[in-house]
């Protein structure tokens, strides 16, 4: 690589005095720092409230919005190495509809990836278009993530198949096989007391089935590799999905095991290696769901060419530009009526970037390692030496980093920190949260020739707000979807292969009833007022406030029954009677 000469610090962001001062501070700080310190404690985000505000104005929630960008910089960094660590934004477009991810890398983004995750999003826009056989493209999505994702797979999972990079230290690629290594874990998972053996019970079985199925994979030469590697993928998603829980570090926690045990880099690995199927889960659900179907159907990724290394004046050393900041600065440059709100990464925000981000004000985002890198910085940009204004907001912002920077130095106090510098998240939402993360729908999952007959109940928080209308006599067309409240019912909807879906309000929850991919006619009934009590007490009855996000129930009709009964209700509150009939075929 060509060293540049030092940046020519004016007209631009960083004049000489600012560069040199800010630098020094930062050279200073980084001196004083011991191996395995940094400057403040690592930061979970996700954990305490947003940086960013709610507003109307945008379809998806914030939450909703920064975990959909996480997936897409997870996906970006196909590989190890610095090069490839990515953040990516999700930009929401009302005139016409549609979403655009836009992904920045540390490096500019290979050929090999861009149309690697094309094809991906474009497996999405599919099945928005479609409408129907989700179960198809869902399996086509997760193939096509799996097929392109492999090596870094195989990366987490340290098989056999690995090649390690050639820029990999001798400690770090020593690493026994994952299912070697997670037997440390099953030392660890013993239950405290006796109430919770059987949740002790099940966790370990679990682990054990997973550590099977690594093992299976990575002992496999020749045969159906890709079938077993897609098994394990989903046998540590089962893992990470326990109880309540949407990690099994936080699980871990949750059930009173040893830091050692929940935070343990095993742990870790097991929760990014849930997130290949979690993220299939999320794009299906983005591009089927009402709301954003339509949205989904105009999907699109842009990419941010990484900027060149320079060396400010003050700067120890050649400084790089995170894609972080890259982003930060497009849309300083290009803005927009709706901005994106959150930044995902493919690892923790450092410490320089938590500061910039905090003080720009505009973005959030789930973690910061708040490990010190020195060779950070922003780039003096052309099209910001005619712009006075930002001029002086950028240096507002570097200033401000600086005198924190400053006072840090003068408390002299830091901290041991050994915290991984990527992690799996979790999506956190209340129930009043917003659209995107809305809908517990009961799901008519009947297959072609409908028997045994069953419900599949998926959950998720309650919408506060949707974009669909309610015809003005309650009831629409059986072709056509539609939405009833409390005060339509009783409603019977007559259902045929044209059928899209129907969704009752209830209180805080949604139930969307989704027909899509029958091939048969039947009759669904809806009523509040389940028969008496007696009755009440012979039917099959689901519990939504026990339901876990994204969780399943499946209630089936007796054998040979084309008539299924059940009731429904939100913690005893609504209790709707729900009866659904399919005609002979």
């Amino acid at each position: 690589m060509t060293v540049p000469k030092e940046q020519n610090p004016s007209p631009g962001i960083w004049t000489r005095d600012i560069s040199q001062r800010f630098y020094g501070n930062v050279n200073t700080l980084s001196k004083r720092l011991k191996p395995k310190q940094s400057p403040r404690a690592p930061k979970n985000y996700r954990q305490s409230a947003p940086r960013v505000k709610e507003t109307k104005q945008y379809l998806l929630s914030y939450e909703e919005e920064l975990h959909l960008a996480d997936h897409i910089a997870f996906l970006a960094h196909v590989e190890e190495g610095v090069e490839f660590v990515s953040a990516a934004v999700l930009q929401e477009m009302s005139d016409p509809p549609g979403f655009t991810f836009r992904l920045a890398s540390n490096h500019t983004p290979r050929p090999t990836v861009v149309n690697g995750m094309e094809r991906i999003l474009e497996i999405v826009r599919g099945h928005a278009e479609a409408g129907k056989h989700r179960q198809q493209h869902q399996s086509q999505l997760f193939e096509e993530i799996i097929s392109f994702s492999e090596k870094r797979i195989h990366g987490r999972m340290r098989t056999h198949h690995w090649v390690k990079p050639s820029h990999f230290g001798k400690g770090k690629s020593d690493l026994p096989p994952l299912y070697v290594r997670i037997d440390r874990i099953l030392e660890g998972i013993w239950g405290p007391n006796a109430q919770k053996l059987a949740e002790f019970a099940s966790l370990r079985a679990s682990v054990i089935a997973l550590r099977d199925a690594l093992k299976k994979f990575d002992q496999a030469y020749t045969g159906d590799q890709a079938n077993l590697l897609k098994d394990a993928i989903l046998k540590s998603y089962d893992v990470s999905n326990q109880g309540s829980s949407k990690s099994l570090e936080t699980h871990l926690q949750i059930m009173g095991l040893d830091e050692r045990v929940y935070a343990s880099r095993e742990v870790a690995e097991i929760d990014k290696l849930s997130k290949y199927w979690g993220i299939c889960k999320d794009l299906i659900r983005l591009s089927r769901q009402p709301e954003t179907r339509s949205h989904c159907q105009n999907l699109k990724l842009e990419i941010c060419e990484a900027y060149p290394a320079s060396k400010p004046p003050g700067a120890a050393d050649l400084c790089f530009v995170h894609g972080e900041v890259q982003l930060i600065l497009f849309y300083e440059q290009y803005r927009n009526n709706l901005p994106p709100r959150a930044i995902g990464s493919s690892k923790s925000a450092c410490f320089l970037c938590d500061l910039f981000i905090k003080y720009h004000g505009q973005f959030g985002i789930s973690h910061s390692h708040m490990k010190l890198y020195p060779k950070w910085t922003i780039p003096d940009s052309k099209w910001m030496s005619h712009q006075a204004q930002q001029l002086r907001r950028f240096r507002g912002w570097i200033h401000s980093m600086d005198a924190e920077i400053g006072g840090l130095l003068k408390k002299n106090v830091y901290y041991h920190n050994v915290a991984m510098e990527s992690r799996a998240h979790v999506l956190l939402l209340e129930q009043t949260s917003s659209i995107a993360a809305s809908t517990v729908s009961i799901i008519s999952d009947v297959p072609r020739i409908p028997s045994p007959l069953a419900v599949r109940m998926s959950s998720s928080s309650a919408s506060s707000s949707s974009s669909t209308i309610i015809p003005q006599n309650g009831k629409a067309a059986a072709s056509h979807p539609s939405i009833y409240r409390l005060e339509d019912l009783p409603v019977t909807i007559d259902i045929s292969p044209s059928t899209k879906f129907c969704e009752l309000t209830a209180g805080i929850v949604s139930y969307l009833f989704d027909f899509e991919d029958i091939a048969t006619t039947g009759m669904l009934y809806i009523t509040d007022n389940p028969r008496s009590a007696e009755e009440r007490l012979e039917e099959k009855r689901v519990d939504t406030a026990g339901l876990s996000f994204d969780s399943s129930v499946c209630i089936q009709a007796k054998p040979d029954s084309r008539h299924l009964t059940f009731i429904v209700h939100a913690g005893g509150h609504h209790e709707l009677g729900v009866s659904v009939t399919w005609h002979e075929p």
